[in-house]
């Protein structure tokens, strides 16, 4: 996850735990017990036998052990038979048995109207975990920019000690880095970036770059999509590789076989590709391949 989804989920948890509701009451005060010092019959929360107190409607026995528990004391969350409401909910219970005794959720809270509850606690638990995810994150990148230093040092490009930092295979960022087809390009570039990630080797970059001026789409769905690599090597190699316009067409997911029967090229049947499954479009074309929005007339 990247460090601007952490932020995200960071944001709604806090949202969250603004809105979420405390508990403070103990477990007595919520079920409301009465006064019966006497009763000896075992604890309906923990079980152990002893003097206890009747809950108010004569069911539910809790004894001293447990009546002064606070909600957070009970260590088992999920399904419950409340021993306020008597009925079989999702909330706290001793027991670790599925619908032990416990007290629901809407009774913890004073609902009763069977909205879902979020219980501040849990919140923080989560909200917990994504700031020690996003720390590790934070220190993860610092230790690759403190790993590349050397290399920057040395006289690599930062984009490329980077790179190498994060575990890139470092043959081939130094291959790139070694030769002059990459150079034309700004170093956030696509293509050159599938390198440096590690996507495309740099036998690959080379060669989709040997394609681009005059088969840019094409080369471009490649970077978005490795796997088109040997699709575009048969198509261009069958006779499409003159006819740029008659690549898009296939690209769009035209048949190859009847688009070079109407274009009236000369193509070698056996080296044709099959027709994709569907159009292809890149999912994130540079600037200079974006459609223009239409004026509304």
């Amino acid at each position: 996850m990247s460090n601007e989804k952490y932020d995200y989920a960071e944001k709604i948890l806090v949202k969250l735990r603004d809105n979420a509701k405390e508990q403070t009451k103990t477990v007595g005060e919520i079920i409301g017990v009465t006064n019966h010092p006497e009763a000896v019959q075992g604890c309906g929360s923990c079980s152990v036998r002893g003097m206890a107190r009747i809950t108010e409607n004569g069911q539910t026995w809790i004894g001293y052990c447990c009546r002064g528990k606070s909600i957070e004391e009970l260590p088992y969350s999920g399904g419950v038979t409340c021993g306020k409401c008597k009925r079989q909910q999702q909330g706290k219970r001793h027991g670790q048995h599925n619908n032990a005794w416990g007290i629901c959720d809407n009774c913890i809270f004073g609902s009763g109207s069977g909205e879902e509850i979020i219980e501040k606690s849990e919140v923080d638990k989560q909200l917990k975990t994504v700031r020690a995810a996003k720390s590790k994150l934070k220190k993860s990148k610092q230790t690759a920019a403190e790993k590349a230093i050397p290399y920057i040092n040395a006289g690599l490009a930062e984009s490329f000690a980077l790179a190498i930092a994060r575990g890139t295979d470092d043959g081939e960022i130094m291959d790139l880095w070694e030769s002059d087809w990459w150079k034309q390009y700004k170093d956030d570039d696509m293509l050159i970036v599938a390198v440096l990630e590690g996507r495309l080797t740099e036998d690959k970059g080379k060669y989709l770059n040997s394609i681009r001026s005059d088969h840019e789409r094409l080369a471009l769905t490649c970077v978005e999509d490795p796997e088109m690599i040997d699709w575009s090597e048969a198509i261009l190699n069958s006779g499409f590789n003159k006819v740029p316009e008659a690549v898009n067409d296939a690209l769009d997911g035209g048949q190859p076989h009847i688009i070079a029967r109407i274009r009236k090229m000369k193509v070698n049947t056996e080296l044709l590709p099959p027709a994709l499954d569907k159009p292809v479009l890149l999912k994130k074309p540079p600037p200079h391949m974006q459609e223009e929005p239409q004026e509304e007339e």
